[in-house]
């Protein structure tokens, strides 16, 4: 979805401003993420946590481009800072992702 209908939708009323907004971060995030100079505009513990976050997502929802259990965006809002019921917890804070990472043994 671009960000033309996005916010159309939201304009609508069919969005709230939170879920606009995560949307649009994970959108920010997502290009980043993938260019050669955007690993420096993430801080390391959020690219880890998206690269950890792709690497949990379920086949299906990769090859549908959306996530089967809440509808969410995929790629681009798994970049966000909220959760998936199903896929993921929420982005966690430096300190809180060092923590689950040497508690889950998450080696990235």
């Amino acid at each position: 979805m671009g960000f033309k209908k996005a916010y159309r939708i939201w304009k609508d009323g069919g969005y709230d401003f939170e879920s606009a907004f995560y949307y649009l971060q994970g959108n920010i995030r997502n290009y980043f993420y993938w260019k050669k100079y955007g690993k420096y505009l993430i801080p390391r513990f959020i690219r880890e946590q998206i690269f950890w976050r792709y690497s949990k997502m379920k086949r299906e929802c990769w090859d549908n481009s959306f996530c089967k259990t809440c509808g969410c965006d995929v790629p681009e809002l798994q970049c966000c800072a909220k959760g998936c019921p199903s896929c993921y917890p929420r982005m966690k804070s430096k300190l809180e992702w060092y923590i689950y990472k040497t508690v889950k043994e998450i080696i990235i």
